[in-house]
């Protein structure tokens, strides 16, 4: 089969004690992409409401070779947050359901996935109102 692109993924995750010097642990890799679609991307507003599917975001993508989902919350402010509202903001924390199990992404954070099957990804804000960004790659 013919590859019609590729998805580069550059990260870096540091490790720092308050007196030591940070380390790193790379992770750099590419996936071959097979077909030539666009990615969906959206930024959406998640409650504690009801478990979201990426369908019912907007999703159109029935495969994927690369999920991330970010949680925003508190990113794009243009002051400093009172402490009320920092507390407020550290409690939206995003629960991400592939199935069997979870993850977690709190606020200005994210987590980067392959699924196994898109349709079983569900999403929820642990409390209150979280603005996620979305980026679904296809394969």
């Amino acid at each position: 089969m013919k590859h019609k692109g590729f998805l580069t993924v550059v990260e870096t995750v540091y490790h720092q004690l308050i007196d030591g010097q940070p380390t790193g642990e790379p992770n750099n890799f590419q996936v071959p992409l097979v077909t030539d679609e666009e990615p969906f991307s959206r930024r959406v507003v998640i409650d504690d409401t009801d478990w979201r599917d990426l369908a019912s975001l907007g999703c159109w993508l029935k495969d994927a070779s690369y999920v991330r989902i970010a949680n925003e919350q508190g990113v794009m402010l243009k002051r400093y947050p009172t402490p009320a509202e920092a507390e407020e903001i550290t409690k939206t924390v995003i629960e991400v359901s592939l199935g069997e199990g979870s993850v977690l992404v709190r606020p200005r954070t994210s987590c980067r996935f392959e699924p196994a099957a898109l349709d079983k990804v569900r999403i929820i804000c642990r409390n209150g109102k979280a603005l996620l960004h979305i980026t679904v790659f296809p394969r």
